[in-house]
């Protein structure tokens, strides 16, 4: 008779497996994860692992799943940031930041999250967790502009919805960050300089973006990265810190 194995204890072996995963692509890359690979590393029968994942693109989007949790919990710490509704928004872009280099397997998957290939392979059961995820991710950060509006610092167009907003800066910051995580790769590459200079660009970037929605205050001859600076102190220095990123 096969054992029947209780709901936390299913939880708890699915997050094993898709922990294993991760170190594989830590350990060796993307191309290399397989099934066999991800056995290896669990005390599972291949069998037992195919009841939780039918294909690696279904683990794709596990590990983007379980890296949701984490940028999450740090936007929510942006959106409690004491400044105005423009540098909560500051915040938020550094919080997405932050979350790259802290979790940068489950950041890559964020891809995965929303792409047909992986969509098509995966169960119903992960494909509504993805959804529920991406959803909240969107609902939040368009928050952060909708504060914005509410406190008269921003009026939007009619036809710009705060999503649009939120999601046409995610397309942004996500380009900066995974640039970051790839300066990170190479022994000839200063990986600290690198993603020091890339927050710097990202802090440029979405100040630019902001002043061309008109959110105020303008930041014309204002010192926009003490304000990063700022949030960086505040809000995540301990993660800055134990990246080593907080030399300026």
């Amino acid at each position: 008779m096969p054992k029947i194995i209780t709901e936390a204890e299913f939880n708890a072996r699915e997050e094993h497996i898709v922990n294993a995963a991760s170190q594989v692509i830590k350990e060796q890359g993307f191309a290399a994860l397989t099934m066999d690979k991800v056995v290896s590393k669990v005390p599972y029968a291949k069998g037992s692992v195919y009841k939780h994942f039918n294909s690696i693109e279904e683990i794709l989007l596990a590990i983007s799943n379980s890296g949701a949790h984490h940028l999450i919990s740090l936007l929510e710490r942006a959106r409690n940031y004491s400044g105005n509704s423009r540098q909560r928004y500051l915040a938020r872009a550094q919080a997405y930041f932050l979350y790259s280099q802290l979790h940068p397997v489950e950041f890559i998957c964020e891809l995965d999250a929303i792409s047909p290939a992986v969509l098509e392979k995966a169960s119903e059961r992960h494909r509504t967790e993805g959804q529920l995820i991406l959803n909240r991710f969107y609902k939040l950060s368009a928050e952060f502009v909708e504060q914005g509006v509410l406190e008269g610092t921003l009026v939007l167009p009619a036809d710009i919805s705060a999503r649009r907003v939120a999601k046409t800066s995610w397309s942004m910051e996500f380009g900066v960050s995974s640039y970051a995580i790839a300066a990170s790769f190479g022994a000839k590459r200063d990986a600290k300089t690198d993603a020091l200079k890339l927050q710097q660009d990202l802090c440029w970037m979405v100040n630019v973006f902001l002043d061309g929605l008109n959110w105020q205050p303008i930041t014309e001859n204002k010192d926009v990265w003490s304000q990063w600076c700022n949030i960086r102190h505040t809000v995540f220095n301990n993660e800055f810190e134990q990246l080593g990123l907080l030399a300026d």
